[in-house]
C-alpha cells in the first residue's frame, strides 16, 4: 500500500466483507482489531472482525425503567407532582371529618383527589413527550432499543408510581367510610 489509491481500494474491499457478513446475519456490528506486533511498522493494517449482538428485552426493560425514574427523581418539579397526590389524600382524610354532611364530605374528598391526581398526570406524560421534541427517542430507536422495551420500561414505571397512590387512596377511602 504505498498509494493513496491503494488505501481506498483496501477501504473499499473492507466495506463489501462487512456487507456481505452483515447480510448473513441479522444484526452485525464492526470490532476493529489491533494487528498484530510486527517488524514492520509502516504497514497499518486493520483487522475486522463481525460480531453478532444480540439485543436482551430485560436489559433494555430495565435500562427505559431507570432512566424514567432517575428523570423523575432528579427534577424537583416531577417529585414534587408525584408527591402531590399523597399530599392530597392525607389532607382530604384530615380536613373532610370536620365537616358534618356526609355527601359534602365525599364531594369535598373527591374533589380534592381529582385536583391532587390531575397535577399528577404531567409526570405520567411529560417525559416521552419531550424524548419526542428533543428527538432523544429516535436516537434511542437508531441505537437499537425496541420499541416493546421503551413502551413497556415507560407504563412500568408509571405503574409502580400510581399503584401504590391508588392502594393508599383506597385505605383511607375505607378509613373515612369506617370512620362515617
Amino acid at each position: 500500500m504505498n498509494t493513496l489509491e491503494d488505501a481506498f481500494v483496501n477501504i473499499g474491499l473492507n466495506e463489501d466483507i462487512i456487507t456481505q457478513n452483515s447480510q448473513r446475519h441479522d444484526s452485525t456490528a464492526i470490532q476493529v482489531i489491533p494487528p498484530p506486533p510486527s517488524n514492520q511498522s509502516k504497514k497499518l493494517f486493520v483487522f475486522i472482525n463481525c460480531v453478532d449482538i444480540q439485543y436482551k428485552f430485560s436489559l433494555q426493560f430495565s435500562a427505559m425503567f431507570m432512566r424514567k425514574y432517575y428523570g423523575t427523581i432528579r427534577s424537583p418539579k416531577n417529585l414534587f407532582l408525584s408527591l402531590m397526590p399523597l399530599v392530597g389524600i392525607i389532607l382530604s382524610t384530615i380536613t373532610t371529618p370536620q365537616i358534618p354532611e356526609p355527601i359534602i364530605q365525599l364531594m369535598l374528598f373527591m374533589f380534592m383527589i381529582g385536583m391532587m391526581y390531575s397535577f399528577n398526570a404531567s409526570v405520567y406524560s411529560a417525559f416521552p413527550v419531550l424524548e419526542r421534541q428533543i428527538k432523544l427517542k429516535q436516537i434511542l430507536m437508531s441505537m437499537g432499543c425496541k420499541p416493546m422495551a421503551y413502551w413497556i420500561g415507560m407504563l412500568a414505571f408509571d405503574l409502580a408510581l400510581f399503584i401504590p397512590l391508588g392502594i393508599i387512596l383506597i385505605v383511607m377511602g375505607v378509613i373515612m367510610y369506617v370512620r362515617n
